[in-house]
């Protein structure tokens, strides 16, 4: 594992991989004992560590988030709670979730109003 000593400013100047191999070397993980963590092969944790281009999939980014305890923005931008996060616990959940932010805004609104519908939540736009 790299020495994380002079860590930038801001992990939003890391990749994907340099985030993963941070988050092993505070937990202390092997990449090994991670991949058993997070249910995926060693093979697939090293190579979204070395590889500066490669993202998990949505699935596979839950499971990374679950097992090291952290927000699933962090390990895909920099962004959210690097540690002891509160996370969904459901891969469907956070599946629906990625989905959403691939809509443009007005199928975003669509979805909520259905999303609503089903849940018999009131809209937040209905006049009280």
């Amino acid at each position: 594992m790299k020495s994380y000593r002079n860590q930038p400013k801001s992990y939003k100047l890391w990749t994907v991989g340099q985030r993963v191999e941070w988050l092993l070397s505070r937990r202390r993980l092997t990449q090994t004992e991670a991949a058993k963590l997070m249910g995926i092969s060693q093979s697939t944790v090293a190579n979204i560590i070395g590889s500066a281009a490669r993202k998990p999939s949505a699935v596979t980014l839950m499971k990374m988030a679950r097992a090291l305890d952290c927000a699933p923005s962090f390990i895909l931008d920099g962004t959210g709670a690097s540690l002891n996060y509160a996370r969904a616990t459901r891969d469907d959940a956070s599946e629906l979730l990625d989905l959403f932010k691939e809509l443009n805004a007005d199928d975003q609104n669509m979805l909520m109003v259905f999303a609503r519908t089903l849940a018999r939540k009131p809209s937040t736009t209905d006049p009280a």
